[in-house]
């Protein structure tokens, strides 16, 4: 555990925010072995019900993230501020409290799955496993949340490290399982989906270990901590409005996601092969850019209002050199890249879909970096609105933008629309950083 006020603000962002850039990296690279399995080994049926379903599995994780990530601030402010009673309390009272959410929605997407799947228009052809794969995911999504849940709020106390560990856990967990249950046994996107699910369940036993641990460390181990509603309220100001952005973030590709299965097999297995390079991308400057939220958050918690600044400028600088070296291959090398998860024979009109995306939409993902940036700081003080704000307006702007561009351009408006809903959010975060009501406060 560690103050991220204290010391050299640069050896500070580069030694925390290394383990967690690692962990971003180790975990999309069992997505990416995952489809790739699928795409050698499966076929591109396979690849495209992966695709067809993911974003809805992505919007039910968006929830939980955003709310963890609210969590894993108002924890980083108590963590600053010395308060550890008071964050026990805050981090087991709201830990029951969305495992218990989840189990919830959970049941109710599977007991409605089959209208879910007439909603996103998937083809009759792949719907068999598109229906094996989403049930095993939501049956274990619950482990699969804790994880994610776990590592906002380690690294809000200042941990990095560990997180990190257990992404190599759970990668080498989960590529073991997916290679035995996919290769030797015969089994389809369900051993994919089995690999993820049990995977986490070893995982979330480790962070609930750690936690104990932690808890006794800094003399709070025997203090009770039992389910508190008041508790869960206190923290909504910051746990509901950042699950309200994160949902409305990846409500837009739900929303498009049945224009675009419309289009075809052929759109839908590009969608889920670019959608995991962008991941990749994502997960290195997403992941810095945490360094950012639990440093501005600690700052505010401390009232150590002068250093946010310097933070959000060193934040910057640090995510494009992490991700400069991976995004220039997915650039220059797209034909090449695109085909670690095509067969030989695969669809040209699906690789194609992918190479121009990687091509010409992937350079403006500094825009998505500067619009992530823009997010963690405004979580990192508590200005929710103006975190919600940006989203609405650059999902609002992707949902239309595609919606206009998909009837004449097919993958490629959807592709446009995306990039452009960067560029707006980026946008707007700016004018809000450098013009809003948020500087009175501090």
């Amino acid at each position: 555990m560690r103050d991220l006020t204290k010391g050299n603000i640069y050896k500070t962002f580069i030694l925390f925010a290394i383990p967690m850039v690692l962990s971003g990296v180790l975990s999309q690279c069992y997505s990416v072995i995952n489809t790739i399995l699928a795409g050698k080994l499966l076929g591109d049926g396979a690849l495209a019900a992966i695709g067809a379903i993911s974003p809805l599995d992505t919007f039910i994780n968006s929830i939980s993230w955003g709310y963890g990530t609210g969590i894993g601030i108002y924890t980083a402010h108590l963590f600053g501020a010395g308060k550890f009673f008071r964050m026990k309390s805050v981090i087991v009272s709201n830990f029951f409290f969305v495992t218990a959410v989840i189990v919830l929605m959970c049941g109710m997407l599977l007991l409605f799955r089959g209208s879910i799947y007439t909603f996103l228009n998937i083809e009759n052809a792949i719907l068999p496993e598109c229906d094996r794969y989403f049930m095993i995911n939501m049956v274990g999504k619950a482990a699969v949340l804790f994880v994610f849940n776990s590592i906002y709020v380690v690294n809000a106390m200042g941990d990095s490290s560990f997180p990190f560990l257990m992404s190599v856990v759970s990668t080498v967990l989960n590529i073991l399982v997916s290679v035995l249950s996919v290769a030797m046994f015969g089994m389809g996107v369900e051993g994919l989906a089995l690999a993820n699910v049990l995977s986490a369940a070893v995982v979330s036993v480790l962070y609930i270990v750690w936690f104990c641990q932690s808890f006794k460390r800094l003399g709070i181990g025997r203090h009770k901590a039992p389910l508190n509603l008041k508790v869960i309220k206190e923290t909504a100001h910051y746990s509901i409005f950042s699950m309200l952005q994160q949902s409305v973030m990846y409500f837009s590709s739900l929303a498009l996601s049945p224009m675009v299965n419309a289009i075809g097999g052929a759109a839908s297995a590009s969608y889920t092969v670019t959608l995991r390079i962008y991941d990749v991308n994502a997960a290195i400057y997403q992941n810095s850019a945490k360094t950012l939220g639990n440093y501005t958050a600690q700052c505010y918690g401390a009232r150590q209002y002068r250093l946010l600044k310097k933070g959000l400028v060193v934040g910057f600088v640090q995510n494009v050199l992490f991700v400069l070296p991976v995004l220039l291959v997915s650039v220059f090398f797209a034909r090449q890249v695109a085909m670690l998860f095509y067969t030989a024979d695969a669809a040209p009109v699906s690789v194609e879909y992918t190479i121009t995306f990687l091509r010409y939409c992937m350079p403006f993902l500094v825009c998505n970096i500067v619009a992530n940036l823009f997010h963690h700081f405004f979580r990192g003080i508590g200005q929710m609105t103006a975190l919600l704000v940006t989203t609405v307006v650059g999902s609002v702007a992707r949902i239309a933008i595609s919606w206009l561009l998909i009837g004449p351009f097919g993958i490629y408006g959807y592709y446009v629309g995306w990039v452009l809903s960067w560029v707006v959010d980026a946008l707007v975060g700016w004018i809000i950083y450098r013009f809003g009501k948020w500087r009175k406060i501090i």
